[in-house]
This record gives structure tokens, sequence and C-alpha cells, in this order.
């Protein structure tokens, strides 16, 4: 029977692990396609209006799936997803075959967010749900290499196969989603057979109550954040990160788009920056990390991308080509989602229970939704006012590399705290 549910449990894992693959494959399709046509189709200085859209449209998109969360079961719910994100998907093929207008363009660049924002959240929602705490441990490092792998598959798709296939890479991304409803059949099936029944049978939505815990998370969150200067730093090391993204995304999009003339070239010329990034942060994941962490602690790696997005502001400012950008934004996608990653969840193991979770609730629910927004605030202030004044974009480089000075501040600041919380930890 043990060796049966083990069975069970590995199969779990590495459809779930193939589940994410696909979700993350589709997006780093997709996103190259998805910004190379905005940029393309408008002026570069209304880039940052496009961005702030999107943190407009989120809040809805999400509460569209949680009302449809209420009337599906977590399996109908993925099923019903794939088939709305296939047939949008035929969709825009359709339109970018048949006509060229901007607002198609603009209409697929939120699409694509949408698709993101959805996907990844039924899927970790879903996955934990069939996962209790112990199994966790053991195989959701596994499942996360799913979501790597998936954006180096799709960032090579984007990169070296959409100057053959055009706007037919938006059907090979369809054709990546739909063995996803499969997978969570197979998935449905090996519960049935573990637990007799099916364990998906209700989707359970207490609107009410979730808007009160949600104001519970902010207003607790905020007060446990402000009280704590440990918090206080790590909010400014993820929320500077967010705005120096935004502004090397921009800077990025004004190089590439005036080194490339069409909306396919400047898409593939991305996907294969993003394929480097991915494949960097999967040897970096595996390779780099564990030594570091065994040589110079789990804190150090939050080091590692501050000082190289301020190299790299530093060198493009001294000289603004292209491949130091594409350096930076290649650091940037690789470095955030590995090394720092990891680092940054480890500082929130030896606080107590009421900043563990409400004081991080409050930062990734919240607090980097503020610095989006601040980021892309900054980027209009920039096209709109500072740009009639003649200011380059190139120097937009001179604010990273204050804002990465400050970042760094941070990170020692909280290497000093982690310090002295690991030490009460163990005393006590």
């Amino acid at each position: 029977m043990d060796d049966e549910i083990k069975c069970i449990e590995r199969k779990k894992a590495i459809f779930s692990f193939l589940f994410f693959f696909l979700v993350i494959a589709v997006f780093w399709t997709l996103k190259p396609l998805r910004t190379s046509g905005v940029v393309k189709s408008i002026d570069l200085d209304y880039y940052p209006l496009v961005k702030q859209g999107v943190l407009l449209f989120i809040p809805f998109i999400i509460m569209v799936y949680s009302f449809l969360a209420c009337f599906f079961t977590r399996a109908r719910l993925v099923y019903f997803f794939c088939a709305v994100f296939v047939s949008l998907n035929v969709v825009f093929w359709w339109a970018f075959e048949t006509t060229d207008v901007t607002w198609v363009k603009l209409t697929f660049f939120y699409y694509v967010d949408a698709y993101t924002t959805i996907m990844v959240t039924i899927f970790w929602t879903y996955v934990n749900d069939i996962h209790d705490a112990k199994s966790a441990k053991r195989v959701y490092g596994f499942i996360g290499a799913g979501g790597l792998l998936g954006g180096i598959l799709g960032s090579l798709i984007s990169g070296w196969a959409s100057g053959a296939l055009g706007n037919q890479i938006i059907l090979v991304s369809a054709l990546l989603i739909l063995p996803i409803s499969v997978l969570v059949r197979l998935i449905e099936k090996g519960l049935k057979e573990q637990f007799g029944e099916d364990e998906g049978k209700l989707a359970v939505c207490r609107n009410e109550e979730h808007q009160k815990k949600k104001m519970s998370v902010f207003t607790e969150g905020i007060a446990a954040v402000l009280k704590s200067k440990y918090l206080f730093n790590i909010l400014l090391i993820v929320g500077i990160y967010e705005v120096i993204s935004a502004i090397i995304d921009y800077q990025f999009n004004v190089s590439a788009s005036a080194a490339f003339d069409s909306v396919l070239a400047l898409s593939s010329f991305q996907g294969k920056v993003f394929f480097s990034a991915q494949v960097m942060a999967l040897g970096i994941q595996l390779v780099i990390v564990p030594i570091i962490y065994k040589r110079y602690g789990v804190i150090s790696g939050l080091l590692f991308l501050p000082m190289m997005l301020g190299i790299g502001a530093l060198t493009f400012i001294i000289s603004p080509i292209l491949p130091v950008i594409g350096f930076m934004i290649a650091s940037e996608a690789s470095l955030a989602y590995s090394v720092n990653q990891a680092s940054k969840e480890i500082l929130y193991i030896p606080l107590d229970a009421v900043s563990k979770y409400k004081g991080k609730a409050f930062i990734d629910m919240f607090g980097i939704r503020m610095f989006k927004t601040l980021g892309a605030g900054f980027l209009l202030f920039y096209t709109l006012k500072l740009k009639s004044l003649g200011v380059s974009s190139e120097y937009l480089m001179v604010f990273v590399l204050v804002l990465a000075a400050i970042w760094l501040r941070s990170v020692f600041c909280v290497s000093k705290g982690f310090k002295v919380l690991s030490r009460g930890q163990n005393e006590n």
C-alpha cells in the first residue's frame, strides 16, 4: 500500500512539474511578440502608460477569476481556462493575420498578462490543494524547476523560430496549453485511486470573509512592517527591485526598438536574450546557489543582483549600447528568479509568526504593487516632462545607480538583523 501511495505521489509531482513547465513555456513564447508588437506600434513615450494600465487591469482579472472559482471545481476551473485561452489564442492569431491596427496589439499585450496572472494563480492554488506540507517540502523544488525549463523552451521558440513561424507562434503556444487539461485529468485520476473519491468536488467562495481577511492583511501587515526595521528593509529590497526593473525594461525596449525595424526581428532578438537569461537562471540555481550558500551564507545571495545592475548601469552611462542593456536585462531576469529569490525567502525564516505571515503578506500583496506603480509613475514623469527638457534616457541609469546603492545598504541592514534573529531563535 505504501509503495502504491509513493507511486501516486511521484506521479503527482511529475504531472505538476509538467503543468508548470507548460504554463511558463506559453508565457515566454508569447512575451517577446507581445512586447515588440506594442513597442513598434506606439510612441515609446507612452510605453510606461501601457505598463501602468497592466497594474489597473490585473486586479479586475483577479476579481473575475475569484468569481468563477466560486462555481467550478478545481479541475473544471483548469479545463475552463485552458479552453478559453486556446480559443483566444486562435482569435488573436486570426486578428494578427488579417489586420495591423494598434488596438489589437495593445489588447494582446494585456491578454498575455491576463494569461500569466490567471494560469500561475490556478497552478499554485491547484498544487497547494493536492499536496500536504510534508510532501511539499520534498517536491516543490522539483516542481519549481519546471518553470525554469518552461522558460527556456518558450524563449527558445520565440528567439529562434519566430522568424520562420511569424504569427503562427501564437498557434504553437495554443498547442502547448492543450496538454495541461490532460495532465490535470491524470492527477485527478490518481487522487481517486488514492482516496477513493474526487478530492476536487467543491469550490468554496466566501467573498465577505476574503475581503475582511484582505483588509486584515493590509492593516496588520503595514503595522508590522512600519514597526520593524528588518521588515522595512525587506520591503525596500523588494520594492527597489521593482522600480529598477521597470526602468531597465523601458531602456531595453528603447534601445532594441531603435536597432530592429520589424516586429518579428525585435521579437526574435528579445526571445534570444530571454533564452540566455533562462539558461543562466537554471545554471545559477543548480550550481552557483549551493556554492554561495555553503561558502558565504544565505544572505550573501542578495548582494549579486544590485551589484550586477549597478555595474551595468555605470557601464551603460559610459557606453550606451544595446549589448550593455541586453546584459542588464539578462542579469536581472536570471538572478531575480534564482539566487535573489531564494535568498529573499530565507529572510522570513527567523521571524515570529505575525511578522512572518502578515508582514510578508503585506509586502507581497501590496508593497510590490505599490513600487510597481511608483516605477511606472517615474517613467511617465520622465517621458512627459524630463524628456521634453532634453534629458536623454541614458541618464535614467544615474537613478538606477542611486537606487542600487540604497538597495545594497538595505541588504547589509537585513544581514545584520538576520544574524541577530537567527541567534535568538537558536538560543530559544
